[in-house]
């Protein structure tokens, strides 16, 4: 369709039948014209190649449709050729003798599946346009009065609504698009975190991430514009040399590693463009990974997988793969520019079930928050100010009750331990922990009552015990803590080691229980941000292998975002601890600042 010579034609069709009966008329028509390509998606039918012999393969395949009980839709099919009009389509009208759609007048590019085809301005102008068509719902969404229900929507709807041209459109093209969408993306939640200024540059980066490494999952068009086009290529590359010859010889130097040759195509130069951009990202990722640099804890690079070693193949996971390097590499730069309270705050996020509020429905009570309390748990995830907060700190009394200065991001309040802020959380987590547990070893072997605590630790009493959890009279004893990776006592080594404060607080909890041999002692911590400690997360695999991984009767249709044991639970933990978290933040903040 790039060629001076080439020219297309898109064919609805309008079926009285099967789709089953498109296959031998399409073969057929193939056979007959083996100089075009055709291909099909569901009723829509593309036909590839010079004008005069798309013409030839049209007047084939139509009396086939018809005879298998189709008809093309004349309004909805459309001719495209590069070099103006298409006079051979010029006799197809339709019923009122209206010809069809870029027959007689020369269309700039049309729509493929979505994709704008085209001239490069069409294209540029068409993905803008695009863009704002797919923002328009941005400002609706921002009315909603639930957070929570705000960001599923602005990342499950809104967003992906534009994305699909990353994969379809060239990264130069789509620029313009992509700033638009992704400005417009950032807008709506800046009005969901409530806060009146814009978000800067740290908290829109984070919010682009993927939620496993902390983000919120609003990934960068511009961002990712060249690994989604590249990848998209990757999968299909092995088929399209096959289809087009042409294609590998046109571009040779693609295969080669090291070959920085860029082809005189446009597609070479701008697939070697891509592949820089992705080859600086990944150079990034690998180079901290091998000096043991702190990343993200899912974050990999496969070994046996070059970015595009292996390009002739297709590989339905390289598209992830490649947007996993420059994620990956933003996650660096992020980290690399950061103060170690903001360091000690992404090492927390990206542990592996911290962010798992972000997924949760608020259908059931148990993954629901206050809109106040979520908004807050947002704020303090992306780093901004607290709208309440920052009253307080600005305008209010500028002081907590305690007498210690309030900052706007509320992180003395989540280091203070007056009235009761500590025990909001606490509880929150030991609540949904004392349900679980009971689902895990049945209602008669858990107590948190505290009755039984003496038999082994005579002086300290546990949040919760398990009786003969393991069927040889020992016992599970449970303390949950929480703690504040940014508190003074923990933030340098929490801004370099990830976890660093749970181990801490689980060290502390051991030392305070002394030996409890033959029982189980399992300190429970957990950071504000939702890192888990690794005793917290042990004993979560070990209920989940107790259950197979799999949820009860009664919980199997809670909500279908948490089909398993583990997903289920992770989420209703998170949930409860951010929620109850900015409950009591909020708490404090009115008591500070009343008006």
């Amino acid at each position: 369709m790039t060629g001076n010579s080439d020219g297309s034609a898109r064919q609805r069709v309008r079926s009285r039948g099967t789709h089953s009966a498109l296959q031998p008329a399409l073969q057929a028509t193939l056979n007959e014209h083996p100089d075009v390509f055709i291909m099909a998606y569901l009723d829509d039918i593309h036909i590839l190649g010079p004008p005069d012999k798309v013409r030839a393969a049209y007047d084939t395949i139509v009396p086939l449709l018809i005879a298998a009980g189709m008809e093309l839709n004349v309004p909805k099919s459309t001719v495209f050729c590069p070099d103006g009009a298409c006079p051979e389509f010029d006799d197809v009208v339709d019923e009122a003798g209206t010809p069809m759609l870029g027959a007689v007048v020369p269309l700039p590019g049309v729509k493929v599946l979505g994709i704008p085809v085209g001239s490069d301005r069409w294209v540029a102008d068409k993905c803008v346009e695009m863009a704002l068509a797919a923002g328009a719902i941005l400002p609706k969404l921002a009315r909603l009065d639930d957070p929570q229900v705000q960001l599923l929507l602005l990342r499950f709807c809104a967003h992906p609504r534009f994305m699909h041209l990353v994969r379809g459109v060239p990264p130069h093209l789509l620029a313009h698009g992509a700033l638009a969408h992704d400005n417009g993306i950032q807008e709506c939640l800046q009005e969901v975190a409530g806060n009146p200024y814009p978000l800067g540059e740290e908290a829109v980066a984070l919010s682009q991430l993927p939620t496993r490494w902390g983000g919120l999952g609003l990934s960068s068009a511009q961002r990712l514009a060249p690994a989604g086009w590249l990848g998209s290529w990757a999968q299909v590359w092995g088929k399209m040399v096959v289809l087009f010859p042409a294609v590998r010889g046109m571009l040779p130097h693609l295969g080669a590693l090291e070959d920085t040759e860029v082809g005189g195509h446009p597609l070479a130069a701008g697939l070697t463009a891509a592949m820089e951009d992705v080859r600086g990202a990944r150079a990034r990722v690998v180079a901290a990974l091998g000096i043991g640099h702190p990343v993200p804890e899912s974050l990999r690079v496969p070994e046996a997988a070059p970015v595009w070693g292996g390009f002739g193949s297709s590989q339905p996971t390289r598209q992830k793969e490649l947007t996993n390097y420059q994620h990956g590499s933003d996650w660096l730069r992020l980290f690399e520019g950061a103060n170690s309270s903001v360091r000690a705050r992404l090492l927390s996020l990206s542990r592996d079930g911290a962010t798992a509020h972000l997924n949760a429905l608020p259908s059931d009570g148990g993954f629901r928050m206050r809109p106040d309390a979520a908004v807050i748990s947002l704020c303090l995830q992306l780093g901004v100010s607290i709208p309440l907060v920052r009253e307080v700190s600005a305008v209010g009394t500028g002081r907590c009750a305690c007498g210690d200065v309030v900052d706007g991001f509320g992180y003395h309040y989540l280091a203070c331990n007056r009235r009761g802020m500590f025990t909001y959380r606490h509880d929150a987590v030991q609540d949904v922990l004392y349900e679980m547990l009971r689902k895990v070893f049945g209602p008669a072997s858990v107590k948190r009552t505290h009755t039984y605590h003496r038999s082994y630790s005579p002086r300290w009493r546990p949040d919760i015990t398990v009786l003969n959890y393991d069927g040889r009279g020992r016992h599970l004893i449970i303390d949950v803590a929480i703690g504040f990776p940014c508190a003074p006592t923990y933030v340098e080594g929490a801004a370099r080691v990830p976890l660093h404060t749970a181990a801490a607080v689980e060290r502390r909890n051991v030392e305070t229980y002394g030996d409890v041999t033959p029982h189980r002692l399992v300190p429970f911590a957990v950071d504000v941000f939702g890192g888990l400690g690794a005793q917290a997360r042990q004993l979560l695999q070990d209920c989940e292998r107790r259950r197979q991984d799999r949820l009860g009767p009664e919980l199997a249709t809670a909500t279908w975002s948490t089909p398993t044991f583990a997903s289920y639970w992770g989420q209703r933990i998170m949930v409860a601890m951010h929620g109850a978290q900015g409950f009591g933040l909020h708490g404090r903040a009115l008591e500070d600042y009343p008006q």
